[in-house]
């Protein structure tokens, strides 16, 4: 069996940004990023890749990013991240397939699929104006703003 590794994992003001990080293995937390809370992720396609939690990205800060194509048990997007102006789709879990417990800007989230049919959800999932199709089971339909976030 192949080793599994995390594409990049991130210190406490690290930054990365401009590339596409596909194809990884994260054993635990992050296949494609793995963040202390402060390393920074912008303009970033995040794909293909897997993890215990955050298929795409674990934790860190993410600016102007797409995660598509990424699966984990919990949270196939994104997991205990900040999202600004990012597109979350495509991704899949058993529990959560797109964004779990994470606060999000200004983001979209959409399409993305879990054995418990949320779309996005968890502990401490803080949507601010966003975009989330299909909408959660408890709505009736999605909340979907064109108010910019000033000063991010």
């Amino acid at each position: 069996m192949a080793a599994r590794h995390t594409v990049c994992y991130l210190e406490a003001g690290a930054i990365i940004s401009g590339f596409t990080l596909r194809n990884g293995g994260g054993v635990w937390d992050g296949g494609g990023v793995a963040a202390v809370a402060s390393g920074l992720v912008t303009n970033c396609v995040l794909t293909a890749s897997s993890a215990e939690r955050g298929g795409g990205a674990f934790r860190g800060v993410l600016r102007n990013c797409v995660l598509t194509g990424n699966s984990a048990e919990y949270g196939g997007g994104v997991y205990w991240s900040t999202l600004y102006n990012c597109t979350v789709t495509g991704n899949s879990a058993e529990h959560v397939g797109g964004v779990h417990g994470s606060t999000l800007y200004n983001s979209i989230v959409y399409f993305n699929h879990s054995l418990d049919g949320s779309n996005w959800g968890g502990y401490n999932y803080s949507p601010r104006p966003a975009c989330n199709t299909p909408a959660p089971r408890r709505c009736r339909r999605a909340w979907v703003t064109v108010t910019p976030i000033r000063g991010s």
